[in-house]
């Protein structure tokens, strides 16, 4: 039996208020993604597949641009940043 969404998205600890931010935007994407089409063709499978390369590729540079600019704390948190924006987005 495969879980709905709503059954995974209760299932998210809620231990403050980062998480239940995270757990919100999650939440706004997963009703984003629920609404757009399912990429059908050939060409809009490689399509849809290079622009989610070409997102984490970029969310990567910025990261890498900034991190050279920045102390080792914001380093830290960027990185992170990169990570979840490049989770999200696959």
């Amino acid at each position: 039996m495969t879980p709905e969404i709503g059954e995974l998205m209760s299932a998210l600890p809620l231990d403050g208020d980062k998480e239940a931010s995270a757990s919100e935007a999650l939440a706004e994407v997963v009703s984003k993604l629920s609404h757009r089409p399912v990429p059908v063709g050939s060409l809009r499978r490689l399509w849809s597949l290079g622009g989610t390369q070409a997102k984490i590729a970029l969310a990567y540079l910025a990261y890498w641009i900034r991190s050279g600019y920045s102390a080792r704390d914001a380093r830290e948190r960027a990185r992170n940043e990169a990570h979840l924006s490049a989770a999200i987005h696959l």
